[in-house]
């Protein structure tokens, strides 16, 4: 994983990051034009909702030396024609403080794009994310104790609009607590069909169901103390919307794996949620060598003290390591 820290205006951080991509020798896929066509569709409502990402767009393009077309199709397709990834989420409320945690699984392909970026945009909260999409981002947390991370839907439904690492960015920037990311959820003309868990530093915690079309928030029941998602819906009004393909990521499994050990703790620490992500009893952490597919990174984080504690690789087999650039950002302010 790389590891990166942007900061001035969107523009100028785009600018930044796409040239740091273009000297990687990275460079953008030739998009179809029905990937394209869909993508670009989605840009007018990003420009209304959300125009200073557009300008971190522009500036990444300009950097990576690539049409800004592409970068904007690109950006706003990702996994609706093409392979997502399949990944596992929790939040435990302790007395004091929730513990966050996420493992991305993706194809093995992807290592190279991974990066742990400490984000400081200009006149926004500062967050650090994780991300192999580039500028979006699939999980992480910001300055105020407010962490976020996504699973992809396989569903039927699809329409041109915001897509899901967009829309984790800018909860990230832009939202202190869970009551305004659910809010911002609730009306965002979102383009892809994902679960949303988010947590935040007064030990609230829920899941966004989301489609085009649809909206359905599940919180914790009264008698649990925490909450988790993986790769399919779990209201009833939102159970319909789940797509009929065979559960190949094992996502019923990784649920219930999750609820089981979540009910066997009282309180959970930041080094019991790294050992729960990589308990192989609980089918959590992806090892699929015939599909090339795995976990590229787990993070877990603690919404109070600001501490993250990331594996880059396998957690079966890589430590994790703490990532205190939050911590010392907000010490200094």
């Amino acid at each position: 994983m790389n590891h990166l820290t942007l900061k001035g205006s969107h523009y100028d951080m785009g600018l930044t990051h796409g040239g740091l991509m273009h000297q990687l020798g990275i460079r953008f896929p030739q998009l179809a034009p029905q990937v394209l066509e869909f993508g670009m569709a989605g840009l007018p409502a990003l420009e209304q909702f959300y125009p200073e990402i557009v300008e971190e767009m522009k500036g990444f393009a300009q950097g990576i030396q690539e049409k800004f077309e592409t970068v904007a199709g690109f950006l706003l397709s990702l996994g609706v024609f093409a392979p997502a990834g399949q990944c596992s989420i929790f939040a435990f409320r302790n007395a004091d403080r929730v513990i966050f945690g996420r493992n991305h699984d993706f194809l093995y392909r992807f290592r190279e794009y991974c990066m742990g970026t400490l984000v400081k945009a200009s006149n926004q909260l500062d967050f650090v994310g994780h991300s192999d999409v580039f500028i979006g981002k699939m999980d992480g947390m910001n300055e105020k104790g407010l962490a976020v991370g996504i699973n992809f839907v396989d569903s039927e439904e699809r329409k041109p609009g915001i897509n899901f690492s967009l829309m984790v960015r800018y909860l990230l920037e832009r939202c202190t607590t869970v009551n305004e990311a659910v809010e911002v959820l609730s009306e965002a003309p979102i383009g892809s069909s994902n679960n949303y868990l988010i947590a935040d530093a007064q030990q609230q915690m829920a899941v966004v169901e989301v489609t085009p079309g649809k909206r359905t928030v599940r919180y914790p029941s009264p008698e649990q103390a925490f909450i988790y998602s993986t790769n399919h819906f779990i209201s009833p009004e939102m159970k319909t919307h789940n797509s009929a393909t065979p559960n190949w990521s094992k996502s019923q499994e990784r649920a219930q794996g999750l609820e089981q050990a979540l009910l066997n703790s009282t309180q959970i620490n930041l080094e019991q949620a790294q050992k729960m992500l990589s308990d192989p009893t609980c089918h959590i952490c992806l090892d699929l060598p015939q599909l090339q597919f795995g976990t590229l990174w787990s993070f877990v984080a603690d919404t109070q003290s600001l501490m993250i504690k990331r594996c880059e690789g396998k957690p079966q087999s890589t430590h994790y390591q703490a990532d205190n650039r939050l911590q010392q950002l907000m010490s200094n302010a």
